[in-house]
């Protein structure tokens, strides 16, 4: 190599060196305000950002949603952020954030691009009478336990899901069974259509199980069954909810909605 080409390198790596280090500069100074606006856009207003503190650097502000076949937004919560500097090198900001309410918790990495969202190490612990007070579709069945959301990778890019995560549902309960139902496990996996879902049961007095899909155009579309298992009792009133019992006892569960427009 001759000297003037090192010389040249050694300018490139500066020059590089410099330009993340202005994009640090400014990250700490820019408000927050900056991200709130893009978590809107990246969720079509959905959710709601208010009340920011500090700049894209680190911050706090609450978060709402609005809920399909609502108007009014539902806060959720409280949301931290701090900046990831590392993952500029791959184009995009990169954010850690904790999510906090008085029941539920959530953290994860949050990285944004040109090309769309990418979530990682997402680790969410939400009681299901929370998500109840949420949707008044669910206030009815009053469930209980504990929802438990892992994803370990997953992208929203260009109108396509990629990556997979599983949605546990941990000591379920509801006010419409007499004995606890048990545990269940729906995993999920972006396709270019949408979310694929398989539902399956862990343990417990009730068994479920189904397939369905979820996409933005069409909304959730879910086939299940659901039947006790072997000296269950007490859960009548809620298998009538799903609808009149097969020859084999077992109840069709059968979900279509659409999203709002």
């Amino acid at each position: 190599m001759e000297r003037g080409d090192a010389v040249s390198l050694s300018g490139g790596k500066m020059l590089f060196l410099g330009g993340l280090l202005y994009l640090v500069f400014l990250a700490a100074a820019m408000p927050a305000g900056i991200l709130a606006r893009q978590i809107e856009k990246q969720t079509d207003n959905r959710v709601l950002v208010s009340n920011e503190q500090g700049t894209l650097w680190g911050g706090t502000a609450d978060l709402s949603i609005i809920a399909a076949n609502s108007a009014a937004p539902r806060r959720l919560g409280s949301v931290s952020w701090r900046f990831r500097p590392s993952d500029l090198l791959g184009g995009k900001l990169g954010f850690k954030l904790e999510f906090v309410d008085r029941e539920a918790l959530a953290a994860g990495v949050l990285r944004l691009g040109v090309g769309g969202v990418q979530c990682k190490d997402v680790k969410a612990e939400i009681p299901a009478g929370w998500l109840a007070r949420q949707h008044s579709a669910l206030a009815a069945w009053q469930p209980g336990g504990t929802l438990v959301l892992e994803a370990a990778d997953f992208s929203f890019a260009a109108g396509e899901i990629a990556g997979q995560a599983a949605l546990r549902w941990l000591n379920a309960s509801s006010a419409l069974a007499a004995q606890p139902l048990g545990s269940y496990r729906a995993n999920l996996e972006g396709k270019a259509q949408g979310v694929a879902i398989v539902l399956a049961t862990e343990q417990g007095a009730l068994d479920l199980s189904g397939t369905g899909n979820w996409s933005r155009q069409g909304g959730l579309a879910f086939d299940g069954i659901a039947r006790t298992r072997a000296g269950a009792a007490g859960l009548a009133p809620l298998l009538r909810v799903f609808g009149p019992a097969q020859s084999d006892g077992a109840h069709l569960i059968r979900i279509r909605g659409r999203p709002a427009d």
